[in-house]
C-alpha cells in the first residue's frame, strides 16, 4: 500500500510539473499529444548540441536503433502508447488488432535480433494486452450501467486514470508516458511476483468481509449479523467482487477461437480491413506497400498482438491499482469501525471502566488493544487526559456525554431527591471517535472530494507539524514553514505511511463487539451478585444505550465511595478501600476476558 500510494503521489507531481511547463508555451506544447511536442524540442536541442542534423537522423534507418537518448526520453514506451491510441481512434471492439512494434522494422528486419528490440517487443505485448483489457473493462462498465447495475468501484489510481485518458480522449502526455514506464520498471523488478499485489488485495478483501460479518441476501444486498451499523453508514460499503473476470471468461469461451484464427492483416474481418484502409487513406498513408517491402513483411510478420488469455490479467498485472484498492479497503474498514463504535458507544464505556479499574488497582492485567485506542482517541474519549481520581472518573465521563458538571455538584438543594442522569440529559450520539488524520486527508482524494494537489498540501503540513512537535523544535519566531522539494516530499510520505497505516488498521469492529459483550456480562453479573439492576432501553437497532448509563452510575458509585471514605478517614483513620462493589465486578469480568480465549482482542 505504501508503494502504491507513494507512486500515485509521484505521478501526480509529474503531471503538475508537465502542466507548469506547458503553461510556459501553451501554443507550442499544448494539446492531447504534449509528449510529442516536448520530446521533439528535446531531440532537436540535443541534436544541435552534438552538431548533427536532426532531420537526417530521423530519415536514416539508424534511427530504428534504441539509443540511450531514446531511453532517457522514454521514446520506446511512448511509441507503444501512441500506436494503441491510433488504433483506439478506429473504435474497434475488443480485442483491437494492435500491430506489433516489429512492423517498425520492415526496412531493417536485421535489427529485430538486438536485445533492446526484443525487450521492447515484450513490453509492447504486455502494455498492449493491458490496454486491451482496460478497453474491455470500459465496455463491461458501460453495459452494466445501461441495465441499471452500475459498478460501485472505488476511485482508481493515477496510472489507471492516465491510461483511461489515452483510450477515451486520445491523450498521450508526458506524465502518462512516465506512468507507463514506471509500471514497466515495476514489472522488471517484480518478475514472477507481479501478481503478489493482487493476491494481497484479494486477501484484504476477504478479511474485510469476514470482519464485517455480512450475510448476502438473495437480491445481492449485504446484511450484518449481530451488531448493526446506522442506516446512513451503509452507503460507504460496496461489493469487492469484480464481475470483469467472469465477463472476460465468457467472451473467451464464445469468441476467442475466432480471433485466434487471424494470421495476418489480410485475414482480419473485411469490415476491419476497410476501416483501417479508410483511416490510412485519410491520413495520406499508402495502403499498398512496394514490392521490395513484401519480403521484409513476410520476415517480420503482420500478425496483430494477441489478447491476454488470463481472465484476471488486468488485475494481476497492475500492482499499482491493486495497492491503491487495498488502501481504499483499509480506509473503508477504518471508517466502518469508527462508525460502528460511535453508534454503540461500548468502547467508550469500557475504556472508562477499564481505566478506573486500572487506576484503582482493582485490575492488574493490561489490555493492549484498548490501551492503544485510548491513547489514539484520548481527546474524543477522555477530553484529552486520562482521569486518575474517582472524581475525575465520573466528571470526565459525564463531560464526554454532554452532562453538566452542576448535576454532580455537592450540597445541591433537594439533593436527597436528585435522580441519576438519564439518556435525555446526555449528548444525542455520545463522543464520536475519529479516523486518523492521514486517512481523512487521503480519503478526500480516493472519494474524489478533493484534488490530489490539495491533499498533498494537507499531508505535507501534517507531516511537518508532527515532526516539529516530536522533535520539540516549534519556534514561534518562524512564521512560515520550510518549503521542501518534491523528492523530499516523496521521501517523507514513504517514511510516514508505514507509521500511520497500522493505526488505520485498528480493528474497531472486533473491539466494539468485544466491549458490547463485556457490558452485557457486567450487567448480568452486577444483577446476580449485587442485586443491582440497571434498566435497559434498546433502540431497536442492536444498540443498548442503557449500558452507557450503567457505566456512568458505576463511576458515580466509585466517587461516592471515595467521598464517604474521606469523611470516615478524617474521623477514624481507617485504611482506604479503592474502587467500589460494582467496579470490582467490572474488573473481575474484564480480568476473566483478558485471561481467556479472546485475549488480545
Amino acid at each position: 500500500m505504501t508503494c502504491a500510494m507513494t507512486t500515485t503521489l509521484a505521478l501526480d507531481l509529474v503531471r503538475r510539473a508537465e502542466e507548469d511547463i506547458i503553461n510556459q508555451a501553451p501554443m507550442l506544447l499544448g494539446g492531447p499529444c504534449s509528449y510529442e511536442a516536448i520530446s521533439v524540442l528535446i531531440f532537436y536541442a540535443e541534436s544541435f548540441k552534438n552538431g548533427k542534423d536532426p532531420n537526417k537522423m530521423l530519415e536514416s534507418d539508424e534511427s530504428l536503433k534504441i539509443t540511450p537518448f531514446d531511453e532517457f526520453i522514454y521514446l520506446s514506451t511512448a511509441r507503444i502508447l501512441i500506436k494503441f491510441e491510433q488504433i483506439s481512434a478506429f473504435k474497434i471492439s475488443y480485442p483491437q488488432p494492435v500491430p506489433s512494434v516489429r512492423m517498425s522494422y520492415l526496412s531493417r528486419p536485421d535489427l529485430l535480433d538486438l536485445p533492446q528490440v526484443k525487450k521492447w517487443e515484450e513490453e509492447d505485448e504486455y502494455l498492449s494486452q493491458l490496454l486491451m483489457d482496460m478497453s474491455l473493462d470500459d465496455t463491461v462498465s458501460k453495459a452494466m450501467k445501461e441495465i441499471n447495475r452500475d459498478r460501485k468501484a472505488p476511485a482508481v489510481d493515477e496510472l489507471t486514470k492516465g491510461l483511461y485518458k489515452l483510450r477515451r480522449e486520445g491523450e498521450v502526455s508526458t506524465w502518462i508516458v512516465f506512468a507507463a514506464r514506471v509500471l514497466l520498471d515495476i514489472r522488471d523488478i517484480m518478475g514472477e511476483d507481479m501478481s503478489r499485489g493482487h493476491q494481497e488485495q484479494v486477501a484484504a478483501g476477504r478479511a474485510a468481509f469476514k470482519t464485517l460479518d455480512m450475510t448476502v441476501e438473495g437480491n445481492g444486498a449485504l446484511t450484518p449479523r449481530g451488531l448493526r451499523w446506522k442506516g446512513k453508514d451503509g452507503a460507504h460499503y460496496y461489493s469487492i467482487n469484480d464481475p470483469f473476470p467472469i465477463m472476460k471468461q465468457k467472451w473467451l469461451a464464445e469468441k476467442a477461437h475466432v480471433v485466434d484464427s487471424y494470421q495476418s492483416f489480410d485475414q482480419l474481418p473485411p469490415e476491419w480491413q476497410e476501416e483501417v484502409k479508410s483511416r490510412c487513406q485519410s491520413r495520406g498513408i499508402e495502403t499498398h506497400p512496394p514490392p521490395e517491402m513484401v519480403g521484409n513483411m513476410q520476415q517480420v510478420g503482420l500478425r496483430p498482438i494477441k489478447h491476454a488469455t488470463d481472465p484476471n490479467f488486468l488485475s494481476t498485472n497492475n500492482p499499482i491499482a491493486s495497492g491503491a484498492l487495498m488502501f481504499h479497503i483499509c480506509l473503508d474498514m477504518e471508517h466502518a469501525g469508527t462508525a460502528l463504535a460511535n453508534h454503540h458507544q461500548s468502547i467508550f464505556a469500557i475504556a472508562h471502566l477499564y481505566n478506573a479499574a486500572r487506576q484503582t488497582k482493582t485490575l492488574n492485567t493490561p489490555w493492549p488493544a484498548i490501551d492503544e485506542v485510548m491513547q489514539l482517541q484520548i481527546t474524543e474519549l477522555f477530553a484529552g487526559q486520562l482521569p486518575q481520581t474517582p472524581k475525575d472518573f465520573q466528571s470526565r465521563y459525564a463531560l464526554r456525554l454532554g452532562i453538566s458538571a452542576q448535576h454532580f455538584a455537592r450540597n445541591q438543594r433537594s439533593s436527597t431527591t436528585k435522580k441519576p442522569p438519564t439518556l435525555k440529559a446526555t449528548r444525542k450520539d455520545g463522543p464520536q471517535m475519529s479516523n486518523t488524520t492521514t486517512s481523512s486527508i487521503l480519503s478526500e482524494y480516493i472519494n474524489n472530494q478533493s484534488p490530489m494537489a490539495r491533499c498533498i498540501y494537507k499531508l505535507e503540513s501534517l507531516i511537518q507539524a508532527t515532526k516539529a512537535v516530536e522533535s520539540k523544535k516549534l519556534d514561534k519566531r518562524i512564521s512560515t514553514k520550510r518549503q521542501i522539494t518534491p523528492l523530499e516530499l516523496l521521501s517523507q510520505v514513504r517514511d510516514w505511511l508505514p507509521t500511520t497505516i497500522p493505526l488505520m488498521k485498528i480493528d474497531y469492529i472486533a473491539l466494539t463487539r468485544t466491549c458490547s459483550s463485556l457490558l452485557k456480562k457486567i450487567h448480568t453479573a452486577i444483577k446476580s451478585e449485587l442485586g443491582v439492576e440497571h434498566h435497559l432501553m434498546r433502540d431497536g437497532d442492536s444498540s443498548e444505550a442503557g449500558y452507557i448509563i450503567m457505566a456512568l452510575q458505576i463511576l458515580m458509585e466509585v466517587n461516592e465511595v471515595n467521598l464517604v471514605q474521606e469523611e470516615i478517614l478524617k474521623s477514624r483513620g481507617s485504611d482506604r478501600v479503592e474502587g467500589s462493589p460494582q467496579l470490582d465486578v467490572c474488573a473481575r469480568v474484564m480480568g476473566e476476558h483478558l485471561g481467556g480465549a479472546l485475549i488480545g482482542v
